[in-house]
């Protein structure tokens, strides 16, 4: 767990991470085999990417909202042992609402939508989204990510459609975002493409 430089704010890198295992339904009654960690990494990245990022970019803003989302939900952000959340703009509040300093060693606050998140510029093209003081990479994606899916291309593309159809209004908001398309759909899509299968007719079907 990395600290901040001039502060007591202590910030996860994504080793730190775990999936929590009440996200991981049981293989059994046809429930979803996936964790919807995966799940959530994917969606963020597509809309990543049909915000404006490249792919690469997308990758890296996909995983790190991920490992973000996690990170708050399983307390790992903290301030002197004390659990704190955060709001997506990369400030931190203590229980109560108090806003602590925010962070500024870890690049700059980038837009994608409504939403932010620390970011540098790669050299070689591209921006790379950073937690824990580590930015999180195209490769790392596919390392982490592309490969828990059977067949990847076929998620992506659903993936690029389902963004399509909820329109730039749901994904500018990371609220609306979060529960209208991930809360909503994460666990027909672990299903689905934890098998290879498509998931698009069940969501049209249910729709």
């Amino acid at each position: 767990m990395t600290k901040l430089k001039h502060s007591h704010l202590k910030l996860v890198s994504q080793s730190d991470v775990k999936v929590d295992e009440s996200d991981r339904a049981s293989p059994q009654k046809d429930k979803p085999t996936l964790s919807e960690f995966y799940i959530h990494a994917v969606l963020q990245a597509a809309r990543g990417y049909q915000l404006g990022l490249d792919l690469g970019s997308a990758k890296s803003w996909g995983l790190n909202r991920a490992i973000f989302y996690q990170a708050a939900k399983s307390g790992y952000i903290q301030k002197r042992g004390r659990k704190v959340s955060s709001d997506s703009s990369g400030h931190f509040f203590q229980a109560g609402g108090v806003r602590t300093s925010k962070h500024k060693n870890f690049g700059v606050l980038y837009p994608v939508g409504r939403e932010k998140a620390y970011a540098a510029r790669d050299p070689r093209g591209g921006i790379r989204f950073i937690i824990g003081g580590k930015p999180q990479t195209p490769e790392m994606f596919d390392r982490q990510i592309r490969k828990r899916f059977p067949n990847f291309d076929l998620v992506w593309n659903e993936a690029i459609q389902m963004m399509e159809m909820v329109g730039l209004a749901t994904l500018n908001s990371s609220s609306r975002f979060h529960d209208t398309v991930y809360k909503r759909w994460r666990e027909q899509l672990a299903r689905s493409w934890s098998k290879g299968e498509s998931a698009l007719p069940a969501l049209r079907k249910a729709a």
